[in-house]
């Protein structure tokens, strides 16, 4: 939505500024919000500022560069979960 409201710098189909938008928000929400969610902590361990800022440039970067195989795009909503979620498990492992 940031990249459609004040997007300038396009880099393929996005932009820059989507892109540092979503990296803000994920950032946000791994620092911030999910290690107040009850047992967070509990399964994931602590979130450090580093955990928390490469997952969110991995999701930043699996938005703005989505994967295709020829023609087909796959759907970002089915693939960035899953592959932050492995990247996750091998931080706290």
């Amino acid at each position: 939505m940031v990249g459609k409201a004040i997007g300038r710098i396009k880099i393929g189909d996005k932009t820059l500024e989507g892109t540092l938008g979503c990296f803000s928000l994920c950032f946000l929400l791994a620092w911030l919000v999910f290690p107040a969610l009850p047992d967070f902590t509990l399964l994931w361990g602590p979130m450090t500022i580093v955990d928390a800022f490469l997952l969110s440039a991995l999701v930043a970067v699996l938005e703005l560069y989505p994967i295709r195989f020829g023609k087909v795009v796959l759907n970002d909503n089915l693939y960035v979960p899953v592959v932050v979620t492995f990247a996750a498990i091998a931080l706290h492992n």
